[in-house]
């Protein structure tokens, strides 16, 4: 595996990441709210 395999993999696993926190609610960088509770 050469690296821009591993560069390819790592923005899927990054792309896939970002979609499901975002359906489940939670932005990975939220922009307009930031998550401050405590």
């Amino acid at each position: 595996m050469n690296a821009a395999d591993k560069k390819k993999k790592a923005l899927a696993i990054l792309e896939g990441v970002k979609r499901a926190s975002e359906r489940s609610g939670f932005p990975t960088m939220p922009k307009k709210k930031t998550i401050k509770k405590g």
